[in-house]
């Protein structure tokens, strides 16, 4: 059985809330006798869901620029230590990107399968890291202040 929300404003576009199987719908101005239409409840349907898209919108605004200041300013030290991490993986994709470059650019400079091995075994090599490096290069960011 339907149950009606009255909320009476001059100036309201909607002058009831419309309950019905569980969903809540925003009656026209009006049309408090015509709730059964099909018409009404897609209407009424299609506001809610304009309503919570609105505030859903502005919500994550909200977070993003939360999220924005915990990344950039929080002092805290499990920030610095994130941050520090950040700058690591920075770091490691820069090397790596440089070494395709000079990979790139060996590979260019060849004339024959013989010249292309000397140039890439000239390449520097690209070890793996160990955890008590990354540990090591996470304290020399926090050190050096490049993570604050």
């Amino acid at each position: 059985m339907p149950t009606y929300l009255h909320k009476h404003t001059a100036s309201a576009k909607y002058v009831a809330r419309f309950e019905w199987e569980g969903a809540t719908f925003p009656v026209p101005a009006g049309h408090t006798r015509e709730l059964e239409t099909g018409a009404n409840r897609a209407q009424a349907a299609a506001d809610l869901a304009a309503q919570a898209a609105a505030d859903f919108t502005g919500e994550q605004a909200g977070l993003r620029e939360q999220a924005r200041h915990f990344i950039q300013n929080d002092p805290r030290p499990e920030m610095k230590a994130l941050r520090s991490v950040a700058l690591l993986v920075l770091d490691e994709n820069n090397l790596l990107r440089a070494w395709i470059e000079a990979f790139k650019v060996q590979t260019a400079a060849c004339t024959s399968l013989a010249d292309f091995k000397t140039r890439v075994a000239g390449l520097p090599a690209t070890p793996a890291r160990t955890p008590a490096q990354l540990l090591n290069a996470m304290v020399a960011k926090v050190t050096d202040g490049s993570a604050d």
